[in-house]
């Protein structure tokens, strides 16, 4: 099964079992459209709100009284419209190509780390593209602290030389819990 179907029936089943809450999920904006076909045809009773284009709500009050399972939207969205965003608590909060967090000092990246809720998950085919910075800011969203903060993991986990198969190792095992692969 694909990432998105997985998190998709998980949500359902958090909802069948008694979770009032609303989740973010935040993708590209190339699949905003994607995840909304994928809820219509195989968890269609999760009530949808898009918070997308033009003609989104403004209000976060008025976002929560649609009472919406899952609330959808892009990281431009989410960026532009933090302020309205971080006043409410999600149940979870899915990032979905999380890799667009990968640099830590980047306004999406500061955006979802003003995220508040119960659970996070990250969705990605490439935690690591160019750096382990990029592995340590999203893991700085889903666990802060878990990586120790930027300066203590660059000195840590990125340093050069002769031990450096030692940290790359060490890095796995403290990570390797987390990570589901298919």
């Amino acid at each position: 099964l694909g990432k998105t179907l997985q998190v998709l029936v998980m949500l359902l089943y958090e909802k069948e079992n008694g979770n009032r809450k609303s989740s973010l999920i935040v993708v590209p904006t190339s699949l905003v459209f994607n995840w909304i076909n994928e809820i219509k045809k195989f968890t269609p009773s999760l009530k949808i709100y898009v918070h997308y284009g033009q003609e989104r709500l403004r209000d976060i009050s008025r976002i929560s009284g649609e009472n919406p399972d899952l609330i959808i939207t892009s990281y431009a969205t989410l960026r532009n419209d933090i302020s309205i965003l971080n006043k409410k608590e999600y149940y979870y909060i899915v990032l979905d190509e999380s890799q667009q967090i990968k640099n830590p000092l980047a306004k999406n990246t500061k955006s979802v780390y003003s995220l508040k809720s119960e659970y996070r998950l990250v969705l990605t085919g490439t935690p690591v593209e160019n750096s382990y910075i990029e592995l340590w800011s999203q893991f700085a969203f889903l666990n802060p602290g878990m990586l120790g903060n930027m300066d203590y993991f660059k000195r840590n986990f990125m340093s050069i030389g002769k031990n450096k198969e030692d940290n790359v190792s060490s890095l796995k095992n403290i990570i390797n819990p987390f990570l589901l692969m298919r």
